[in-house]
């Protein structure tokens, strides 16, 4: 059996879940499910962009008249939200 691996886990480290053999396939597992998360994101707003860029190209006219009915203070207001709620987050 290989070494720091038990059956049952009943000498195990307190971090281990117990549906991994070892911290080593566990610290994998998290690692690739980073990555996988962060291409996930990565292909919805590149895909959300390119709409974006696609619709804006065609219907200029249309985005020109709908950007008059914007305000900047709800704007601002809902990317102070986002920004400050990002940053909890991530402390």
């Amino acid at each position: 059996m290989a070494e720091g691996v038990t059956v049952g886990h009943e000498a195990s480290h307190p971090a281990l879940q117990h549906h991994f053999e070892n911290l080593e396939q566990q610290r994998e597992a998290g690692a690739l499910g980073m990555w996988v998360f962060l291409v996930t994101e990565i292909m919805f707003f590149g895909g959300m962009f390119l709409a974006y860029t696609l619709y804006r190209t065609k219907f200029p006219a249309a985005f020109a008249s709908a950007s008059n009915h914007l305000d900047l203070t709800l704007g601002a207001v809902n990317t102070v939200v986002l920004i400050l709620s990002s940053f909890t987050m991530a402390l």
